[in-house]
């Protein structure tokens, strides 16, 4: 019982990391746009800054990257993502971590 009751308790806080990383791509401030959306990478757009981004995993980690360079960490020990289309705006995420966790979420894109 022990053993289930840890497993359950590193399962969310594994689920609230992530939720706590996604909700960068739902800020309104950002205004993301989803341009392309394939099973290992999504492509984005800032309605507000003008400029397209790559959300990938890159070296065990959950990234959103610009074109040109640069990139900003959202989640740390991530072994796979795979990416799907639900809508114009809406992406559901699977997340595969190091640990042996997977989350799925649902991201609403404004």
């Amino acid at each position: 019982m022990m053993r289930q009751t840890q497993t359950q308790a590193v399962q969310t806080m594994t689920t609230q990391r992530v939720l706590r990383a996604l909700i960068i791509l739902e800020s309104p401030d950002a205004a993301y746009q989803l341009v392309t959306c394939h099973s290992d990478v999504v492509r984005l757009r800032s309605q507000t800054k003008q400029q397209e981004y790559l959300l990938l995993v890159k070296r065990q980690r959950l990234v959103v990257t610009t074109m040109q360079s640069g990139q900003i960490v959202l989640l740390n020990q991530v072994k796979q993502a795979k990416f799907q289309r639900l809508s114009d705006r809406r992406i559901g995420i699977t997340i595969f971590c190091t640990t042996g966790q997977k989350v799925y979420e649902e991201v609403s894109l404004y």
